[in-house]
């Protein structure tokens, strides 16, 4: 036990006057000179640089450096270097001697958890960009106003978990933006927000959920305020003077095998594949248009019936006149013979 506790103290003693010569990394001010990855020789060190000098951008003008090398060459591996600056964004560049690679910003949250990329302000969870520009991931939860959301895509549209507000920025003219968000129970909801002019908005959730404009609800039913369908070939070529409209015996031949209208799908098609709402709409006007040339060549033939209606009406009342002028002369001689 005495001697355990004896070499506990030797390692600890030991410890103690190893880092008490070195308990700090001094910094030096090498603001101006070029670093390369032979600048580091199995070494750790410490720089004060320009943002120029390390071929960095930004309002920032100092960058703080901690550059390193495991060998004394490249056969040991690539030389590295980390630069801090004073928003807190860090950049990381690694390189065989004699050139640096690129530098890469390295993903860092902020002091509330929120991550940013192209910005060190993020207000949602995950942001990338900044202004009316931004993306962003979040938290959609706490909000019965949200139909009790889960999390959120925003297009320039970011919410704070701390005050449940939206901030959606202008780009000095505009400042519309959406986001699509998810509710505990399965729905899926679009809000669009509409352009209010050149200043920034700030929406509650309330807000956000008063411009739903469509929702997908967990059976797959949607709902909508208005859908348009863009479509070619309207078929309003059916009124052309060229179409062939087929006869009714054609169309009652027709069904009788198939068991459908000309060009509609069959039932078994559109159980199998579903519909496509743009070509059923286009199929459905054709056959109204069909249907409207048939009412009116119907009216058209009607109208005929009636003009020879009308005829042998007025040569049968012509007729009974006739009748009546000659029953009259037939009595007139009955009664003189009878006299």
């Amino acid at each position: 036990m005495k001697k355990t506790l004896m070499t506990l103290a030797i390692i600890t003693l030991y410890s103690q006057l190893i880092f008490a010569q070195a308990d700090s990394l001094k910094v030096k001010d090498t603001r101006s000179v070029v670093t390369s990855p032979a600048s580091y020789s199995q070494s750790l060190k410490a720089n004060f640089k320009l943002t120029s000098t390390m071929g960095l951008s930004g309002s920032y003008p100092y960058y703080s450096v901690i550059g390193f090398r495991g060998w004394v060459d490249n056969t040991g591996g690539k030389a590295h270097e980390l630069a801090f600056s004073d928003d807190s964004r860090i950049f990381f560049r690694s390189g065989y001697s004699p050139s640096w690679e690129g530098w890469r910003q390295l993903l860092v949250s902020d002091e509330n958890g929120n991550f940013g990329i192209g910005t060190t302000t993020p207000i949602s969870a995950f942001q990338v960009g900044d202004g009316s520009a931004k993306g962003s991931i979040g938290d959609a939860s706490g909000s019965s106003a949200l139909h009790y959301g889960t999390s959120y895509l925003g297009l320039n549209a970011a919410r704070s978990k701390s005050t449940n507000n939206w901030t959606i920025n202008t780009d000095g003219t505009n400042n519309g933006g959406g986001t699509i968000y998810g509710s505990i129970f399965g729905d899926i909801y679009f809000s669009s927000i509409a352009s209010t002019g050149a200043t920034n908005q700030t929406l509650t959730d309330a807000q956000i959920a008063s411009n739903i404009k469509f929702h997908i609800a967990p059976d797959g039913t949607t709902y909508a305020k208005k859908i348009v369908v863009q479509t070619s070939i309207f078929p309003d070529y059916v009124f052309e003077p060229t179409y062939r409209l087929p006869t009714l015996t054609e169309i009652k031949a027709f069904i009788d095998k198939n068991h459908h209208l000309p060009d509609m799908p069959k039932a078994a098609d559109v159980e199998k594949d579903g519909l496509n709402l743009g070509e059923m709409n286009k199929l459905l006007t054709k056959k109204v248009e069909e249907l409207t040339l048939y009412l009116i060549e119907n009216d058209k033939q009607n109208k005929e019936k009636d003009i020879k209606l009308q005829s042998q009406q007025k040569k049968i009342e012509d007729q009974q006149r006739i009748n009546q002028s000659l029953q009259k002369q037939i009595d007139k001689l009955a009664k003189k013979l009878n006299n």
